[in-house]
C-alpha cells in the first residue's frame, strides 16, 4: 500500500539542517566527550585513588552505555512512537494517514454553485475540481486544450499551487447514471422497469469492466495565510475560462467530503476509507505556536456569572507588523 508523503513537512525543512546532519553531529559530540570523560576519570582516579587505567576504561565504557542507552531510546528511535505504532499494528485503517480536518469545510460561492474547500491539519487547504470528458472533436479538443492552458496560466499568476490527476472515471458515481436509475423507477410498469433496470445493471457491469473514460481532477492547494476571499476570486477566473466557449467537458463540480475521500480511496487502490474512525485532528505544532505568541486569554465568564480577568494579558508591548505601541 502507498501512503500519502507529507510534502508540506519536507517543504518546510528545505534549507534547514536534516535529520542525518544531526545524526552525524550528535555522534561525533557523544564520541569527543566520553575521550574526555575518560580522560578526566583517569587523572582523577590515579591522582586519589592511584588506580589504572583499565578502570577509568570500564567505568567510561559504563557511563557512555547507560547514556548512549536513553539517548537511542528516546531521541533516536523515539522509543514512545514506535511503543504507540506496535499497539495500533492490528489497525490497518487509512483514516490514520488522511491530513484533512473532517470538522473543517469552508463553502465558497461562485456564480451561485457551492464549492468546497477543506482544511488539512497544518492549516493548508485543497479544493478539488472534476472534468468529465463528453462529446468531443477537433474544435473542441482544441478549444479544451487552450482553456486548460489559460487555466493553468491563471493559477500561476496567483501564486496558487495545484496538481492534476487523470483516473478513470467511475461512471456509477455519475449524474447521468442516477437519472438512468431514475428514469426506470419511475416507469409505472414495474415488471418493464425491472427488466430495464436489470439491462441498466449489465451495461453499467460492462462499462466499469472494460471502460477506458478519463476524467480529470484538479486539486487547487492554497497555503495556509491564504484567503478564501482569493481564493474565490481564483475559482471565478477559473470558471469564467472554462463556460467562455464549449469544450469536451459534460460537467464540471467540485467534490464534497464524501467524493474527496473516494478519490482518495480510487488512487490508493483501497476498498474503503472508514471516516468515523478518523480524529478530530487539531491543527500542527508549528501552528500552535504561531498563534500561542499574539494570542492570549483575557477575560473568561462563568456560569454562574463571575467574571475573570487576567490582567497580564494586556501589559507589555503590542507588536504589528509595521509599528510598535504602548
Amino acid at each position: 500500500m502507498v501512503y500519502p508523503i507529507s510534502v508540506h513537512k519536507q517543504a518546510q525543512k528545505a534549507g534547514k539542517v536534516t535529520q542525518g546532519d544531526m545524526m552525524r553531529f550528535g555522534t561525533t559530540l557523544f564520541i569527543m566527550l566520553s575521550v574526555g570523560l575518560f580522560f578526566l576519570l583517569q587523572w582523577i582516579l590515579k591522582v586519589y585513588l592511584g588506580a589504572s587505567m583499565w578502570l577509568a576504561l570500564l567505568i567510561t565504557l559504563l557511563i557512555a552505555a547507560i547514556i548512549g542507552s536513553v539517548l537511542l531510546r528516546y531521541f533516536v528511535f523515539d522509543e514512545p512512537t514506535r511503543v504507540q505504532e506496535y499497539e495500533n499494528q492490528s489497525n490497518d485503517s487509512f483514516a490514520k494517514y488522511v491530513f484533512t480536518r473532517k470538522d473543517i469545510v469552508n463553502p465558497i460561492d461562485v456564480h451561485g454553485e457551492e464549492c468546497q474547500c477543506f482544511e488539512f491539519t497544518d492549516g493548508s487547504q485543497v479544493c478539488v475540481l472534476q472534468f468529465r470528458y463528453g462529446s468531443n472533436d477537433d474544435t473542441k479538443a482544441a478549444e479544451t486544450l487552450r482553456q486548460l492552458e489559460k487555466c493553468f496560466a491563471v493559477l500561476g499568476e496567483e501564486n496558487m499551487p495545484f496538481r492534476t490527476i487523470s483516473m478513470r472515471e467511475d461512471f456509477s458515481d455519475s449524474v447521468e447514471c442516477d437519472n438512468i436509475i431514475r428514469h426506470c423507477n419511475s416507469i409505472e410498469d414495474k415488471k418493464l422497469a425491472r427488466h430495464l433496470l436489470s439491462v441498466a445493471n449489465n451495461v453499467l457491469t460492462e462499462v466499469q469492466r472494460q471502460g477506458n473514460v478519463i476524467t480529470l481532477y484538479l486539486m487547487i492547494c492554497p497555503k495556509a495565510n491564504y484567503h478564501l476571499a482569493d481564493l474565490e476570486a481564483v475559482l471565478r477566473k477559473v470558471f469564467a475560462v472554462l463556460q467562455s466557449s464549449p469544450n469536451a467537458f459534460r460537467s464540471i463540480e467540485c467534490l464534497n467530503q464524501q467524493q474527496l475521500l473516494k478519490l482518495y480511496k480510487d488512487f490508493y487502490g483501497l476498498e474503503t476509507i472508514d471516516l468515523s474512525t478518523m480524529r478530530v485532528l487539531e491543527l500542527s505544532n508549528d501552528t500552535k505556536e504561531s498563534f500561542g505568541k499574539v494570542v492570549s486569554l483575557y477575560k473568561m465568564q462563568t456560569e454562574s456569572g463571575k467574571t475573570l480577568v487576567n490582567k497580564d494579558a494586556i501589559l507589555g508591548n503590542f507588536r504589528t507588523n509595521t509599528r510598535e505601541c504602548k
